[in-house]
């Protein structure tokens, strides 16, 4: 039985190389992102301006982040204890589900040559669903796109605080922070951006 990994090993492993050059430069870190950071620059600014990436590619970015909410409304009421419509009820409940030993199952499962492997496809599920969930609860906040899609943030342009709700799942899914709740780092953040 291996030990979980922690997530930035993961992320190497799973994410990295569907990267390119460009993606690389403009993420500016290597592994999975800080939980939240504070942009101050960006205070009252258009989110259209402030994605990195052109306007056909952030059409795409938001395209497959509804395809990957609309595959965690299809898929997680077969294995988890939910009602619709989705609610924080679904966060807990896949916290709960998501244990280290059926998260080990999943990466022994999981070919990380195949970009659609069921890793890769719980983490974006789970960080669209983050997303969407924020969003819920705070209509001010947008999507800010990024390339490849499991870049793009949660972002306040009223406080600047931004969230990067994949590299959440990403760490959900490693020793990193599979004990972590999910639901009151959602609430924290909230609260921190008033």
């Amino acid at each position: 039985m291996f030990r979980l990994a922690d997530s930035d090993f993961l992320f190497m492993k799973f994410f990295d190389h569907w990267y390119d050059a460009d993606d690389r430069k403009r993420k500016g870190v290597p592994t999975t992102r800080p939980d939240t950071t504070l942009r101050t620059e960006w205070i009252g600014r258009d989110r259209a301006e402030l994605s990195p990436i052109p306007h056909p590619r952030q059409v795409e970015a938001f395209g497959l982040i509804d395809n990957v909410l609309g595959l965690a409304r299809t898929k997680w009421p077969d294995y988890l204890p939910i009602e619709q419509p989705m609610a924080l009820g679904w966060v807990e409940a896949f916290d709960r589900y998501y244990n280290p030993r059926r998260i080990k199952r999943l990466i022994r499962w999981s070919r990380p040559s195949k970009l659609q492997n069921k890793y890769v496809s719980s983490c974006c599920e789970l960080g669209a669903v983050l997303g969407h969930m924020m969003r819920t609860m705070n209509h001010r906040l947008q999507w800010l796109p990024d390339w490849p899609f499991w870049e793009s943030s949660i972002v306040d342009t009223q406080s600047g605080y931004v969230a990067p709700v994949f590299h959440w799942a990403m760490k959900k899914m490693s020793r990193t922070a599979v004990k972590s709740g999910l639901v009151n780092k959602i609430t924290a953040c909230l609260d921190a951006m008033g």
